[in-house]
Formats: C-alpha cells, sequence, structure tokens
C-alpha cells in the first residue's frame, strides 16, 4: 500500500523521472525515510508521475547533474505517495541505467523509468481506489504468489540426450566467469548446451537468476519449451513485445524480487531488473535484431557483456557465425572461444554449391537445376526450403512503354506490389500474373502507406503494367504450376505476424504436413526440421552489391543460417544439399561459404576493415536528422561538421567528422533525412565531441534528430 505524504519538515531527495531531463529533480522527502532505488509518485508540471529515487553520488552519469536551477528548499514540491509495495530498484540494476544513458547519450531517467512497464507506469495501477482498499498492483502480486505455489519443481533432465564431449568441454568452461564465445555449427546442439548451463547455474545456488535472450519473438516459443523441460517448476518469466503489458508488469516484477529464476526475451529484457543474475546468454549473438534502432539505440549483447563483467558473472555469446567485432575480442584473447565443430546428430553438413545463373538462367526464379533437384527430393518424401527475402509479389510495378515505376509519395522508394491472400479471392495454381481485381495493392516497406494498383500508367496513359522482379509470392506461385501436387507453404511477415501464429506454422513443417516451404529470414535459423533434405537460395545477389561495409557479413550470416536447415538428421535417399542461385560465383565470400569456414571468412573481413579504420578498430556515431525542408537540413548539418572539426582541432581530439550525406531511403514519410558520420580511434574523444552534439542538438528542436552510437547501418 502506498503511504500518505505527513506534514512534518523533510529532508531533500532526487528523483529520476520519465522526461527528456539531463539529471534529477529535487523534491522534498517528508517523512518517508525515502532511500536509494525507492518508487514513487511525484507531481511534474500539471501531472503525476512515478518517480525514481536516486543518490547522484552513487551513479557516475548523475553527480553534479540537476534537471531544473537551484530551486529554494521551501519552495520545492513534496513526494506525494511512497509505493512500498514496488520493489525497490537493485543498485546493481541502477548502475547499468546509468551506464547505458552516459554510453548512449539518453536522458538517466527515460531508461530507469521510462523502459518500466508501461502498466506499472500509470500510477491508477498502483493507488487503490478506496483508501482501505487493494490496488490492482496488490491484486497482480497476490496473483503472482498463488501461481507461485502452485509450481511444483521436479527433475526432468534424465530424458535429454547424452552431452558429448564438446558440450561438456564447453559446459565447464562457462561455470566460470568470463566472456565466453559459442561458436558452433548449425545443429551442433548450443541449446542443449544452453539448458544445462542453466540448470547447472539455478542448482548451484537457490537465489541464482538466469536471462537468455533470443534475436527474435519467432525463436520464442520453441527455446521456451525446451528450457521448461529442463528446468520444470521454476517460474519462466517470457518478455517480449506480444506479451501483454499486464503480464509484463507482473513478469517484470517477479524478476526483481528475484523469483523468477530465468528470464528468456528479446533485446528489451536486457534492462529488467534482477538481482541476482549469474549467467546471461545471448542466443544467435551475431544478430542485427539486438541493436535498438529507436529511443535509446542500445546494443543488447555490448549490454550483456558489461552486465556480466559488472557483476561478475558468465556471458555467454552463441552463433554459428560471430559478429565481426566478436571475433576481435577473440583476437585480443578478452573472450574465450568455446567450439562445437560437428552436428549433434554425427550429420555431416549438407553439400553448398553454386549455381550460375548467367549460364544456367532462373527461368521465374528457378534455374532447371534447381527444378530438378526439388522433383527428386519430393520423389523421396522429402522437404524443400526456397529461400528468398523478399516480401511481397514484385519489388516494382513498371510501364513497359515508358519506363514509369511505382513510387511511393511520400517516400524515395519503389512501392512493392503485394497479393491480399484471401479464401475467396485466390487466384489458381501457376497464376503469375496480377489481374486489376481489388486483391492487389502497393506497399511501402518504409512508411507503411498502401495505395491501389493504378489501372493505367500515371505517366503515359498504357494499360500494359507488369511486375518487376520478384518477391516469395510470386515464387510461391511459380513453384506450385510447376509442382502441382506439392504441398506448399509460404511463411514470411505478411502470413504471420505473431510469434504465436509462427510457432502453428512451424509445427506444420514438422508434422510433414508440407512439402516446399517458401519464406524469408524468419525461417533461416533456429529451426530444426527432421526431413528438410533441400534449400534452394533463389536470389542473393542484392546484398553483394549493398554499399554497406557490414553487408558481406550480413549476407554470409544469413546463408550459414539457411544451408544449416538442410541435412540435419540421417535420412534414407539422395545427401542433403544447398543450392545457391547467383550471377557471381567467383565473389570471395562464395569462396569461403562453399568451404563453410567461418573463421576465414571472419579473418579476411577483419583485414579489410582493419586497413580501412572500420568497426571495430574504430569506433562510430552517426548524427542523424530529418526534415522536409532538405536545403535547411543539409545547411544545418554542414554547420553542425565544420563546428566538429574546429572543436577536434582545437582540442586535438582524433576525430573525422563526414558528411552530410543521405540516408537511405533519402525521403521518408516526406522528410529529408540526412546525415553526419563520426569516427575515431578513441572511444572518450569520440564521446566529447558528441557532447557539443547534444547542445547543437537542443538548439535545432525542429529538426527531427536523434544520435546512434555504435550504429549497425551506415
Amino acid at each position: 500500500m502506498p503511504t500518505e505524504l505527513s506534514t512534518s519538515p523533510a529532508r531533500i531527495v532526487s528523483v529520476a523521472v520519465d522526461a527528456p531531463l539531463p539529471g534529477v529533480l529535487d523534491y522534498r522527502d517528508g517523512e518517508f525515510s525515502l532511500s536509494h532505488g525507492d518508487w514513487v509518485e511525484v507531481p511534474l508540471g500539471r501531472r503525476r508521475v512515478l518517480g525514481l529515487v536516486v543518490d547522484p553520488r552513487r551513479l557516475d552519469d548523475l553527480a553534479g547533474r540537476k534537471g531544473s536551477q537551484e530551486i529554494p528548499s521551501d519552495r520545492l514540491k513534496s513526494v506525494a505517495l511512497h509505493f512500498r509495495n514496488l520493489v525497490p530498484a537493485d543498485p546493481k540494476w541502477l548502475e547499468l541505467a546509468s551506464f547505458a544513458a552516459r554510453y548512449y547519450r539518453k536522458p538517466f531517467g527515460q531508461i530507469a523509468v521510462g523502459l518500466v512497464p508501461k502498466w506499472l507506469r500509470d500510477l491508477k495501477n498502483l493507488t487503490p481506489k478506496k483508501e482501505s482498499g487493494p490496488s490492482h498492483l496488490d491484486r497482480l502480486l497476490s496473483k503472482s504468489v498463488d501461481q507461485l505455489a502452485q509450481a511444483a519443481p521436479h527433475n526432468n533432465t534424465a530424458n535429454d540426450p547424452q552431452l558429448n564431449a564438446e558440450q561438456l568441454l564447453a559446459l565447464g568452461a562457462i561455470d566460470r566467469p568470463g566472456v565466453h564465445v559459442l561458436h558452433g555449427v548449425t545443429g551442433s546442439g548450443k541449446t542443449r548446451v544452453y539448458t544445462e548451463a542453466a540448470h547447472r547455474c539455478i542448482t548451484a545456488d537457490p537465489q541464482h537468476q538466469v536471462l537468455v535472450m533470443v534475436p527474435e519473438i519467432g525463436l520464442t516459443p520453441q527455446l521456451v519449451a525446451r528450457f521448461a523441460a529442463a528446468l520444470p517448476g521454476i517460474e519462466i518469466a517470457v518478455l517480449h513485445s506480444e506479451v501483454s503489458e499486464r503480464e509484463r508488469a507482473r513478469l517484470w516484477l517477479l524478476a526483481a524480487s528475484g523469483q523468477a529464476r530465468l528470464v528468456i526475451g528479446t533485446r528489451l529484457s536486457i534492462m529488467t531488473p534482477m538481482p541476482y543474475l549469474a549467467l546471461l546468454i545471448v542466443d544467435e549473438e551475431h544478430d542485427h535484431s539486438y541493436k535498438q534502432q529507436e529511443g535509446m539505440r542500445y546494443s543488447a549483447r555490448d549490454l550483456a557483456v558489461w552486465r556480466a563483467q559488472q557483476l561478475a558473472a558468465a556471458v555467454v555469446l552463441g552463433s554459428a557465425t560471430p559478429a565481426m567485432e566478436t571475433w576481435a575480442q577473440l583476437d585480443k584473447r578478452k573472450y574465450q572461444l568455446l567450439s562445437l565443430p560437428h552436428r549433434a546428430t554425427g550429420e555431416p553438413p549438407a553439400a553448398i554449391e553454386l549455381i550460375d545463373t548467367l549460364k544456367d538462367p532462373a527461368r521465374e526464379g528457378l534455374s532447371h537445376q534447381s527444378r530438378q533437384a526439388i522433383a527428386q527430393v519430393l520423389a523421396q518424401s522429402g522437404q524443400i526450403l526456397v529461400f528468398l527475402n523478399r516480401r511481397g509479389y514484385a519489388p516494382v510495378l513498371s510501364c513497359s512503354s515508358c519506363g514509369w515505376a511505382s513510387q511511393c509519395a511520400a517516400c524515395s522508394i519503389a512501392t512493392v506490389l503485394h497479393r491480399i491472400d484471401k479464401k475467396s479471392e485466390s487466384s489458381g495454381a501457376g497464376s503469375t500474373e496480377p489481374s486489376r481485381a481489388s486483391k492487389w495493392r502497393l506497399q511501402c516497406h518504409h512508411c507503411g502507406a498502401e495505395s491501389a494498383v493504378p489501372k493505367f500508367c500515371p505517366d503515359c496513359g498504357d494499360t500494359d503494367l507488369a511486375p518487376v522482379g520478384r518477391g516469395v509470392q510470386r515464387l510461391e506461385d511459380t513453384l506450385a504450376a510447376e509442382f502441382p501436387g506439392a504441398r506448399i507453404l509460404r511463411i514470411d511477415r505478411d502470413t504471420v505476424r505473431q510469434g504465436k501464429a509462427l510457432a502453428a506454422e512451424i509445427e506444420k513443417i514438422q508434422r510433414h504436413e508440407v512439402d516446399i516451404v517458401v519464406g524469408t529470414q524468419m525461417l533461416a535459423k533456429g529451426h530444426d526440421f527432421a526431413r528438410m533434405r533441400l534449400v534452394i537460395v533463389a536470389d542473393a545477389d542484392t546484398q553483394l552489391v549493398n554499399p554497406d561495409f557490414r553487408a558481406p557479413e550480413r549476407l554470409f550470416s544469413t546463408l550459414i543460417q539457411v544451408a544449416g536447415r538442410a541435412g540435419r538428421h540421417e535420412q534414407s535417399g539422395a545427401a542433403a544439399r544447398v543450392l545457391i542461385q547467383t550471377r557471381y560465383p567467383q565473389h570471395r565470400l562464395y569462396r569461403f561459404l562453399l568451404q563453410q569456414d567461418v573463421a576465414g571468412f571472419a579473418k579476411a573481413e577483419l583485414a579489410d576493415r582493419e586497413a580501412a579504420s572500420l568497426p571495430p578498430f574504430s569506433y562510430m556515431a552517426a548524427v542523424r536528422a530529418a526534415y522536409r525542408d532538405e536545403t535547411k537540413t543539409r545547411k544545418l548539418l554542414q554547420g553542425l561538421r565544420d563546428e566538429l572539426q574546429q572543436f577536434a582541432a582545437q582540442y586535438s581530439w582524433p576525430v573525422t567528422a563526414y558528411g552530410p550525406v543521405a540516408r537511405y531511403p533519402e525521403m521518408q514519410a516526406g522528410k529529408w533525412r540526412g546525415q553526419i558520420i563520426l569516427e575515431s580511434g578513441s572511444r572518450p574523444a569520440l564521446h566529447q565531441l558528441l557532447a557539443v552534439v547534444e547542445q547543437w542538438m537542443a538548439q535545432h528542436r525542429e529538426l527531427d534528430c536523434h544520435l546512434d552510437v555504435d550504429p549497425v547501418e551506415v
């Protein structure tokens, strides 16, 4: 129950609130006897908001910083309520929030309070309607206690497969604090190592907590099932965007009180308070989904490493294709490498073959060799995955007479032709050309705008409009026409919008109710399909010509992951195969891919980056601005660049400012988007210059500006 304010004289306390303030605000304490980490209700302007009491001297980012000018104590507002039923914030978690605010250049209050579940920030849930009655929070806490009491712990690990020698060696190392990189080929049993490591950690101490992070919601259900089987009776808090706000609040509170021993979630889960955290696991640690692209643009993987070092805990970075930053730390011997070079089933990796589409053209998306391979596997009752990382029916709709191409009215990018699948309107198998019915739409994948397909060309009036290129919908039609007896399932963001729906589709594949799966990157990693004998990558060339210096790393990782879906279990018939259709079979990336030489590819990439002084051999930050007036935005960014160069020269900071240059897409939602890239071999020098950037941003609030430290897209 919250306690009411006393009228007795009170001391001054500092309170963080979810507002864009540089520090904390001062309030009169009353007789609450508030301490570092207590949750309170405070007045802020005309509102009352949730606040967090902190001692600025205990947090590096806040020492000496106030969010307002000094005000005489008798004019200060008072803390209204102290929420005693909210567990006080763990001091170590407050240090994490302080570090994240300092490093990613965000106000402390927006992180420490702003990342609290929305349900808990709603004061109506924390205060009772009747003075003597329970609040919604009291009822929620009571429900959690009842659920915990019903959980009956028992040991169910006897049904798990025996650990092999490589897995046992890895587990022995994970028992010790430090950063452990679990580099295992696809199908090597990394998840088995995760579950056993969590089991050992939790049973070693009655308070120990474990955090497991996954890059995408789609991987959560199957991982939860694996951990639930290995740790029955243990309260598992599953945190991701599809969990309701009320349930997220309940699980967050369980973790903060130490009652939830295991937390499984996506990137936001790294900010979950866990006072007894002893083991952190980052699955698919290379995945760029761990970098938040809005608000506080943090890297969950990097924060996991920092948090483990802060707590003297163990952190496991698991991947078949570790990130270049991770390889660099291994080279410096700051991380420990643990290898699982063989599949847990003993099956060899599927052979990778290249199909030169200049010699064997891809007709309607599939080469002759690919079609033959599909027919062979279907005859043996195997399953096939056809991978194309491109949603929709076609990337663009074009006029063959004048060259007009469909464009978004608000963005400088083509709109994608989509077929809106409805049972009553679905076209027959083999249909490869769209009709002009309402089931066809043009969609912008950046701003989300939709429009009807025009009946004639807006420029010349010709009715001969045709799709150019192909997405997974068009590829699905091609397969249906070529193999009319095959059961085909398409999985992408248009067919599967929630994790539960994806899990249902995955079960269909595992029950062998599907012969051919057509999918995007949602299927590239983490899934175990016992009957998958053939994987075809329909088009990998788009990423090869991407100007981003990280594009080769992303493509190599994706191809390794996709290839790993084939031949994970022993089957009769032909050996499992992976076919990649490309116009550039001589590219260096494919040379390493054919040998499945992950370490060799990483060594070559790191050599290129070191020669060019690119991350991880330098540090980067991006200053990004968007505004409807391109000329004004460019002029302001040029002025900032000149100012930054002058500061760097004046104080001998080794920082270089590049730009301004346009971002992709250049126009989005009616605003021109530009950026300045800062690069330095010194992280402290870079952050000193970012303080200048923050002052500039405060002076130009008409621009939509943000800072991105360690950007993953340039």
